[in-house]
């Protein structure tokens, strides 16, 4: 199993639940950590920079968040870690605002998966992006 997660921030507890159950029937090779609450992804992401674990492979943020929404974590995540650029937005439903800050911000915004079929197709997909 490789050691850099795929991680995955969304404030809805549901959300990440399904998420992981379809994670472990995906049968990926990268471990998924799961963050509700932007704090805790940051600290991660400081033991990370500090060396205490290692990068994740690939960080994916929901847009539509309580706290702070998916692009506001993004903004954090580049002010504070300049060089790490492995990081997606999903969201339920595109709106156009939505497109035009992710294209403005040079990020991927993808739409989440509906359904366990695919998203465990969704999550193989994660697997064969991500870095090594």
């Amino acid at each position: 199993m490789s050691s850099r997660a795929i991680v995955f921030l969304d404030d809805d507890r549901s959300e990440l639940e399904l998420l992981e159950r379809c994670y472990r029937r995906a049968n990926v090779a990268h471990p998924l950590l799961c963050f509700e609450r932007p704090e805790h992804l940051l600290h991660y992401m400081r033991q990370a920079r500090d060396g205490q674990c290692p990068m994740p492979a690939l960080v994916l943020l929901d847009v539509n968040m309580v706290e702070l929404d998916g692009f506001e974590v993004l903004e954090l995540l580049r002010d504070e870690f300049p060089t790490y650029e492995s990081v997606m937005l999903l969201s339920n439903g595109h709106h156009p605002r939505d497109i035009a800050r992710a294209v403005n911000l040079g990020v991927e915004l993808l739409s989440k998966p509906s359904g366990l079929g695919n998203t465990i197709a969704f999550v193989q997909g994660l697997s064969r992006r991500a870095a090594p």
